[in-house]
């Protein structure tokens, strides 16, 4: 008699649970859906903001351009990755809980290859990043910037040569006696070769030296300001 009485107990909380789950309005709270990757995304008033958005329906290959807005002030960047949104997070003081982190960032954008150092998140497991701004003593001039959530996938890397960063000839002050190459570094690239020829490279994506080169110079900064005045057209 016991186990008929459980048995019919069961069976009614069973069709509650049921009735409750098919007839809510949608508007209701649903206890099996995850919320959203923004919920405990805290806002930042850093004049920081991130310029390279990769959401889990667009996903970045294994080592995205990660780019955020030029602070003129600053002489390099903090930059910190998550694999969770860290509680009680402050935009003005380093987290303990950061999965990676560098000061290793000298203009306003950083190549992370994520097949090092967020292997697990190549799996549409989303990661988050910000950075703020630094003096040349080491002091932070800005705040740091919004996270950012990062989706990303094992697909090859896209970008395997630095990027150009400067404009010439198409602003006020960018056309200089004395130039100046700023690039944004590839991922583990530890020197760079700059190039300057007086033609066209007959080979653009190669590795060999162009047979129109007048002048090159080694460097393991991301930016070169070159000895000689150029006056004319160069590449």
């Amino acid at each position: 008699m016991k186990k008929f009485i459980y048995l019919i107990i069961l069976i009614s909380i069973t069709f509650c649970f049921q009735l409750y789950n098919t007839d809510k309005p949608s508007g209701a709270p649903s206890f099996d859906k995850a919320l959203p990757d923004n919920t405990a995304i805290v806002p930042s008033n850093s004049i920081l903001k991130a310029q390279s958005h990769f959401p889990k329906e667009n996903p970045a290959d294994c080592a995205p351009l990660l780019e955020w807005t030029k602070d003129l002030n600053a002489v390099y960047y903090e930059f910190e990755l998550f694999d969770t949104v860290p509680e009680n997070l402050s935009n003005d003081e380093l987290s303990p809980t950061h999965l990676y982190y560098t000061t290793s960032v000298y203009t306003n954008a950083l190549q992370l290859d994520l097949s090092v150092v967020a292997p697990k998140a190549l799996s549409h497991k989303p990661l988050y990043w910000r950075v703020r701004s630094m003096d040349i003593d080491g002091n932070p001039i800005s705040s740091f910037s919004q996270l950012e959530i990062l989706y990303a996938t094992d697909r090859p890397a896209t970008i395997n040569a630095p990027l150009p960063h400067v404009i010439y000839n198409q602003e006020n002050g960018t056309t200089l006696l004395y130039p100046v190459y700023a690039f944004i570094p590839n991922a583990h690239a530890t020197q760079f070769e700059i190039e300057v020829t007086d033609r066209e490279p007959e080979n653009p994506n190669g590795t060999a030296p162009s047979r129109y080169r007048i002048f090159s110079a080694v460097t393991n900064l991301c930016d070169y300001y070159d000895p000689q005045a150029r006056i004319g057209k160069y590449y």
